[in-house]
């Protein structure tokens, strides 16, 4: 704690992009083919989920430009928000296309 001593404290928004998941009601669209469209719940030990059958979505739903903000990148950090497994954290591993994010959670990416 020594070492915070005399610092201010500074958001953190000046070291990474801060943003909250889809808001879009796209529910309506899963199938059973296309991207994979992960939620809160899917946020297990660190990682993502990686289901047998996880929802999808059509790559016209995935290229939605209000959808974009939700694509997920190599070393973002996912945060649960919601539900019983709130405060779970998930760290992106791979540039997977297309991978989204639900509502559910929040994303911190390196600026």
């Amino acid at each position: 704690m020594e070492i915070l001593i005399g610092r201010q404290p500074k958001p953190l928004t000046e070291f990474a992009k801060v943003s909250d998941g889809n808001h879009a009601s796209i529910s309506d669209h899963f199938s059973d083919s296309g991207i994979p469209y992960y939620r809160g719940g899917d946020i297990y030990n660190f990682y993502i989920e990686q289901t047998a059958n996880p929802l999808r979505v059509p790559e016209a739903i995935y290229n939605l430009p209000n959808i974009k903000r939700s694509h997920l990148q190599k070393g973002d950090v996912l945060l649960s928000i919601v539900g019983a497994i709130i405060g779970n954290l998930s760290l992106v591993q791979t540039n997977t296309k297309g991978i989204l994010f639900k509502k559910h959670g929040r994303g911190v990416a390196e600026k």
